[in-house]
């Protein structure tokens, strides 16, 4: 059985789904594979039933209206992957081109752990040549392709701050009748830094030795949007914040989500893999 077939029942079984610990529901809602044309598309959507409800001002009079969300309704974004299906040269194992839709709350970290707890749960017997059948399965990742300056991955982003988070330390103290929440510590970057890599690895270092358990890095972008990017322990800060970015431009602007996958953006999708 092949990861295509894997997902592809997984999928129609309405199992293509998990649930994160703040109760929001990440799916895939559409799933194509088009072996004429060597792609497969994903289509991925995050649901939050405790977001707050949308808003709108009328034009003219300045009047607020809520959106008519009821308790059974989620606010949702949605983002694409596109995998190109010819496998690149060289290396043991299958290696994939794959584009990424920046969405804010829809990262790769998600996609990546839907499809690897998908595949992941298929186990299969293999012979490593001594004549007695073992158990396997099959691991995936989205490595990023680093840019080779940094201000090819950032374009008109920068980095904000730094905020480091660990369990609270309460030794001693009587906890009764309170919650204990995590410390954090924000660390707000000045201007003008250029080495803003190092200095994002040089935290990450101290904070590995002060028991600091997530780093995470907040990339302010046009358009007042932003993205935090958690660091792993043990992830080299130039791998996780400066991979490869390109902004695609379409004519139809994409909505916060959908429920098909956009051509337009198949196609310059496509565009961007070698011919």
């Amino acid at each position: 059985m092949d990861v295509r077939t894997i997902l592809q029942r997984s999928f129609d079984a309405g199992q293509a789904r998990f649930t994160l610990r703040n109760q929001d529901v990440f799916r895939l809602t559409r799933f194509e594979v088009n072996e004429e044309r060597n792609f497969a598309a994903f289509l991925f959507r995050r649901g939050d039933p405790k977001a707050t409800t949308q808003m709108y001002e009328h034009r003219e009079t300045g009047i607020l209206r809520n959106a008519d969300k009821t308790d059974d309704d989620l606010v949702v974004v949605s983002a694409h992957l596109f995998v190109d299906l010819r496998r690149l040269p060289g290396g043991p194992l299958p290696r994939y081109r794959a584009i990424v839709e920046e969405v804010p709350g829809v990262s790769k970290t998600y996609m990546l752990q839907l499809i690897s707890d998908l595949v992941r749960a298929v186990r299969y017997e293999y012979d490593p040549g001594r004549g007695e059948p073992k158990e396997t399965y099959t691991l995936t990742s989205l490595d990023g392709v680093k840019a080779e300056r940094m201000a090819d991955a950032m374009g008109d982003s920068d980095i904000d701050f730094i905020e480091l988070v660990r369990p609270p330390d309460v030794e001693g103290l009587d906890t009764h009748g309170m919650i204990p929440r995590e410390q954090r510590m924000k660390l707000k970057l000045k201007a003008g830094v250029a080495d803003k890599v190092g200095l994002v690895q040089r935290v990450r270092n101290w904070a590995n030795d002060h028991h600091w358990r997530d780093l995470k890095v907040r990339i302010d972008m046009p358009d007042d949007r932003s993205r935090v990017v958690t660091l792993a322990r043990n992830a080299d800060a130039a791998d996780v914040l400066f991979v490869r970015a390109k902004r695609i431009t379409v004519e139809t602007a994409l909505p916060a989500c959908r429920d098909d996958i956009s051509q337009e953006l198949l196609g310059k999708a496509l565009a961007e893999f070698p011919a």
